[in-house]
């Protein structure tokens, strides 16, 4: 925070009223996702509503993603809505803030696993694990709020930075006879549970 203080205080722009600022958020690049958030003024200049749709895929061998388990192809995509109230009413779009919401996420994951099938010899129920590939459905549910500030290195380019708490709920689909979870830490697709929520944008406003 004292970082940004100081950079707020050497860089300075002209005040403008933006229409839209279109947000880049990098670090869900390193579980395989692309998010971008849309942060758009209400009448009051200190409240924002921000749309945040999000994409995920992967489709190769090689896994650059943090999640504990190994997987070989991800797709999904999901949209979060939030509430976003600066502290100052003078600044369009700088300062202080804090933010509040939620939204839906959905995944399909395929991967190799063990699935167990029951089989019946001599009258008898036996238990057969076998390696196949499984896909897993997760869909998944969340809220979370936030505070942080934002700040514009350039006219038209704003830069922010968070942190916060939040709650992740996931429901998950799977084939018959496989339990994979992919909820192993708070990265993973799967997770349910508290969040500790830590971030930066940077963008281009309008």
């Amino acid at each position: 925070m004292m970082v940004c203080l100081c950079i707020q205080g050497t860089i300075h722009s002209q005040e403008k009223q933006f229409s839209h600022l279109i947000m880049g958020v990098p670090q869900y690049m390193l579980n395989n996702g692309l998010r971008i958030e849309m942060d758009i003024p209400r009448k009051e200049t200190d409240k924002w509503i921000v749309l945040a749709p999000s994409f995920y895929q992967k489709r190769s061998s090689i896994d650059i993603g943090s999640s504990d388990n190994e997987y070989d192809k991800l797709l999904g995509g999901g949209l979060e809505v939030f509430a976003k109230q600066f502290l100052s009413h003078d600044k369009h779009g700088k300062g202080f803030y804090y933010a509040w919401g939620g939204g839906y996420r959905h995944f399909r994951i395929d991967t190799n696993d063990y699935l167990w099938s029951s089989t019946t010899i001599d009258n008898l129920n036996w238990l057969e694990r076998q390696d196949e590939e499984v896909r897993v459905r997760i869909h998944n549910l969340s809220a979370r709020g936030v505070a942080g500030i934002q700040f514009f290195l350039y006219d038209h380019m704003p830069a922010d930075i968070y942190m916060g708490m939040g709650l992740q709920y996931a429901i998950h689909k799977n084939q018959t006879g496989n339990y994979l979870k992919f909820n192993s830490r708070p990265s993973d697709f799967g997770y349910t549970g508290t969040l500790f929520v830590i971030g930066f944008r940077l963008g281009v406003g309008w």
